[in-house]
């Protein structure tokens, strides 16, 4: 989780603090983290992520910062044999994050009885019509996607075109003149 969070460019500073701490390394090390995942959490990733914070050394604007947990009930699959499930341990230390760190994770619909023991709000998109906000909400992102993705498109066609072009020019490294 550390590595990916350092890799975000709104912890640029988490990133360097990372780089620059031995001690912080060590709390993250593989060890560290099997022998106790909690502190490594809290120590590791929480405390000096809200300490850059409060330096404001972190970029957090009014809502705070958001941690995606992607398929909760893929990790089911990978259940341990003994010691937290990904859904049991965050349910124990969700309330050590610091109130600008929201988290959000999604989980299949015929899995969402995992995410009982989490203190989060629902919202389910396979029942849309209890909520029409969800659908517009998601119409102007489809729409947004769609469009940016044009945009995209067409400037990296510019884009290319130039390049093209400046290389036709240049002179070739085989050609002996």
């Amino acid at each position: 989780m550390a590595a990916m969070l350092s890799d975000a460019p709104q912890l640029l500073a988490y990133r360097e603090l990372l780089h620059r701490s031995p001690q912080l390394q060590s709390m993250l090390s593989l060890r560290s983290c099997i022998q106790d995942p909690s502190s490594a959490l809290q120590r590791g990733i929480l405390e000096p992520l809200d300490a850059l914070c409060r330096e404001r050394q972190l970029q957090v604007d009014g809502a705070g910062l958001i941690i995606l947990i992607d398929g909760l009930n893929e990790a089911e699959f990978h259940r341990p044999d003994y010691g937290d499930t990904l859904t049991s341990f965050l349910s124990r230390n969700i309330q050590k994050f610091p109130s600008w760190l929201k988290v959000i994770t999604t989980v299949r619909t015929s899995q969402e009885d995992i995410t009982g023991s989490l203190p989060f709000h629902h919202i389910s998109l396979d029942r849309m019509e209890e909520n029409n906000a969800i659908d517009q909400d998601l119409q102007v992102t489809c729409c947004l996607i769609v469009c940016l993705t044009f945009y995209l498109s067409v400037y990296l066609y510019i884009f290319m075109s130039v390049l093209c072009y400046f290389l036709s020019g240049l002179p070739d490294a085989a050609d002996p003149q």
